[in-house]
């Protein structure tokens, strides 16, 4: 019985050790925030595995069907050109100067978008992510328009850097169309005549 005391008391000084030593560092100002400096290991890993594993419990919440359709797609295309290829990149672009100097450094959605359902992905485009820059569209976007850029996240795999410049000169095309203009739609197959 007193082994156990010893041991829940060495445990509890531990730990309230460990506090105090994180207290003190947290307040001396040693720890660099800047943008310019990466995270430590151990602060990485905490922040990667606490994203990953709320993503995937609140995204079992979400009943949503998305779209395969290529018009949702183009609108999803749209919407990413819009709002994501600055701190995201795409196929054949770079990120923009906002992505280049974020850190943590944007994923690079065409290495990372398999590793997501399409629940995963819409909890993430409607709720954002802390602390990393990721704003939550559900405020300021619809359920449908959210989806749509779920279905182009889910075909951009799809794309070769040939094809996604193809799309977008479609969109800088259709944005000098006269107002009430049909703009050239994909096939089924993604591809724009």
């Amino acid at each position: 019985m007193w082994i156990w005391i010893k041991i829940l008391l060495g445990v509890a000084i531990g730990v309230l050790l460990l506090i105090c030593f994180g207290a003190l560092y947290m307040y001396s100002g040693q720890y660099n925030v800047a943008a310019t400096t990466e995270h430590g290991g151990l602060v990485r890993w905490v922040l990667d595995t606490a994203k990953l594993q709320s993503v995937r419990t609140h995204a079992n919440e979400v009943a949503i069907s998305v779209h395969a359709d290529s018009a949702a797609a183009w609108n999803g295309f749209i919407a990413y050109q819009q709002m994501c290829v600055v701190c995201h990149g795409a196929p054949g672009v770079d990120r923009g100067w906002m992505g280049q100097g974020m850190n943590p450094t944007p994923p690079n959605l065409r290495e990372s978008v398999e590793k997501y359902s399409s629940e995963e992905l819409y909890w993430i485009l409607e709720n954002g992510i802390k602390l990393a820059g990721m704003p939550a569209l559900g405020p300021t976007h619809s359920r449908d328009e959210i989806l749509e850029i779920v279905a182009f996240l889910k075909r951009l795999n799809d794309f070769s850097d040939e094809e996604y410049q193809v799309w977008n000169a479609r969109l800088r095309e259709m944005q000098q169309l006269p107002e009430g203009a049909q703009p050239p739609m994909p096939d089924e197959h993604g591809h724009i005549h």
